[in-house]
């Protein structure tokens, strides 16, 4: 039986290289690791995830149109306003063009 000091036992660390890979499979990997379920121990309730670095991230590969798009507050007081995906790279600071 599965329980939390064995979980904790195995947990390894892996390093992601994102330099020209693209941001969704990143992601999807990312969360694959960190949710453990590329083990055969995978308990929904139980840690059994691993340490996850991604370096370059800075050179990500954005598709379709992320690098243009803003979002904007719905009103509500749950959601935020967000930047577009041009701040990760300094293009963009808080929805508005600097340049």
């Amino acid at each position: 039986m599965a329980s939390a000091e064995t979980a904790a036992a195995g947990s390894r660390w892996h390093i992601i290289d994102a330099d020209g890979q693209v941001l969704g499979r990143i992601a999807t990997v990312a969360a694959r690791l960190l949710q453990g379920k590329n083990k055969p121990t995978y308990t929904p309730f139980i840690d059994t995830g691993d340490h996850v670095v991604i370096v370059n991230a800075a050179r990500v590969k954005l598709t379709g149109r992320k690098e243009e798009k803003n979002r904007r507050s719905t009103g509500s007081t749950a959601a935020t306003k967000a930047g577009c995906a041009k701040n990760a790279h300094g293009w963009c600071v808080s929805g508005n063009r600097t340049s």
